[in-house]
C-alpha cells in the first residue's frame, strides 16, 4: 500500500470539511488553542472580543463583512458539538445522531406488568340543596300581595336577588 504524502493530507485537512465555512474550518482548526484562552466560557473573552480577534487573523463572513459576535457564537457552538460529537463516537463507537432504522430482526418490546389500580376512597352522596317551590328569580310579592312586575323591578334590585340565591346555594 502506498503511503499518503503531506500534501494530499493537507488537500484531505482544506477539503474535508465540504461546505462548511471558512470560519468554521478556522475555529476547528485553532478550536484547542482557544478553549485554551477560555473561549466561549463566562469568565473567558467576550463574543465581541473573540470576533474583532477573528476579523484581525482575516475571517469575515459569507459577504466579506466584518464577524458579528452571534454569528462567532453560533459557528463556535457548532464546532464545540461537532468535535464532541466525533469523541463520542470515537470512545464508545456509536454516534450521537446514529439511530437505527428499525428494530433487528425478532425484537419485541419488554412486557411491562400493568401497575395496580389505586385504592379507591367510599365516598358520599353529596346532598342535594332544598328546593322551593318557587322559580329562583320569581318576583317577590309587592306590599298589596300581587307579583312585582318588570317595570316595578330595578336592575340593582334583580341583581341583589341573584346575589342572594347564589350565596345561600353556596353555603356563604
Amino acid at each position: 500500500m502506498k503511503n499518503i504524502s503531506e500534501r494530499d493530507l493537507r488537500w484531505l485537512d482544506e477539503h474535508g470539511l465540504k461546505g462548511r465555512s471558512p470560519l468554521y474550518k478556522f475555529i476547528r482548526k485553532n478550536f484547542a488553542k482557544l478553549k485554551a484562552r477560555r473561549a466561549g466560557e463566562d469568565d473567558g473573552p467576550s463574543w465581541a472580543r473573540l470576533a474583532e480577534w477573528l476579523a484581525s487573523q482575516g475571517q469575515t463572513n459569507s459577504r466579506g463583512e466584518p464577524l458579528s459576535w452571534d454569528a462567532v457564537r453560533k459557528v463556535f457552538t457548532r464546532v464545540s458539538r461537532d468535535l464532541e460529537a466525533e469523541d463520542r463516537a470515537r470512545r464508545f463507537g456509536v454516534a450521537a445522531k446514529a439511530k437505527p432504522a428499525r428494530a433487528p430482526a425478532g425484537w419485541q418490546p419488554p412486557v411491562v406488568s400493568p401497575r395496580p389500580a389505586a385504592p379507591t376512597l367510599p365516598t358520599t352522596p353529596r346532598p342535594e340543596a332544598p328546593r322551593k317551590d318557587v322559580a329562583p328569580f320569581a318576583r317577590s310579592p309587592t306590599t298589596d300581595g300581587e307579583h312585582a312586575t318588570d317595570d316595578e323591578v330595578s336592575p340593582e334590585e334583580l341583581m341583589a336577588g341573584f346575589k342572594a340565591i347564589v350565596a345561600q346555594r353556596s353555603g356563604r
